[in-house]
């Protein structure tokens, strides 16, 4: 019997991720073999993938936790956790056992969101350390990038960001991390950590889509759409395509 890859994410690493929006680029994407399934193949494993689309970090842990509670872990070989955003927040709705996310949590802030994640990130390492289940965890996207920007003025965003990585340090478990089994712990440059989508799908994707919507010169517009697309599905959607998840395949694996 083949031994269990299991898997917890949000759209980056759902099987039935849908897309964000419709159109020709979109497609050509429209049946994406994604990353777990090909990083399965690999390892010759048996996929069990429990990303969602929209999951928050509370999701990805709790999903994780409830699996291994109720099928138990002898035939687990191996926990991925793709870590999501952290100002989303997830709940059961009663009776149906299916989580509804939303967006942005309408309590808290910034840092107490870092610090809940942290705490998601070491619980799972320690459920997975009792067990005795290998685990690779890793920030798949960004945890307050997406935040700090879309709530953040363009003046305020590099001091808001620096507070951001004091709430990740100043964590009581930032030191408790196991480096060996997180994958660019501590998720940012200044301690030469990363986050997975940047260092991969999105290493051009950002750049060009910066650049491209702050000049306004139409020439250079259009070359830096178009050219920014190698791994996304579209200007629009920066979710892995075909080429992405291959990509995330592959790093993934060559980091396990």
């Amino acid at each position: 019997m083949k031994k269990i890859l299991l898997v917890g994410g949000d759209s980056f690493s759902d099987q039935n991720y849908s897309g964000n929006f419709t159109g020709p680029a979109f497609k050509k994407e429209k049946y994406i073999t994604s990353w777990p399934v090909l990083l399965a193949e690999r390892l010759d494993m048996e996929l069990v993938c429990l990303a969602q689309s929209g999951a928050g970090n509370e999701q990805i842990y709790s999903s994780i936790l409830d699996y291994i509670s109720v099928r138990g872990s002898d035939n687990i070989g191996m926990v991925l956790a793709g870590w999501s955003k952290c100002e989303r927040i997830d709940f059961e709705r009663p009776g149906t056992n299916k989580w509804h996310n939303t967006r942005v949590s309408p309590k808290g802030n910034v840092h107490s969101w870092i610090r809940k994640s942290i705490r998601n990130f070491y619980s799972l390492q320690l459920l997975c350390e009792h067990f005795n289940i290998p685990l690779k965890q890793f920030q798949m996207i960004s945890l307050f990038n997406d935040y700090i920007t879309e709530y953040t003025s363009n003046d305020d965003y590099e001091s808001v960001r620096l507070d951001c990585l004091n709430s990740i340090s100043q964590s009581p478990q930032f030191d408790l991390i196991d480096k060996s089994t997180f994958i660019g712990w501590p998720i940012y440059k200044e301690e030469e950590g990363f986050v997975v989508a940047d260092v991969t799908v999105h290493l051009n994707w950002k750049v060009y889509n910066k650049l491209a919507n702050r000049i306004k010169d139409s020439t250079y517009y259009k070359a830096g759409r178009k050219a920014n697309q190698k791994y996304v599905i579209s200007d629009k959607d920066p979710h892995p395509n075909q080429e992405g998840h291959k990509l995330l395949s592959e790093f993934i694996y060559e980091n396990l």
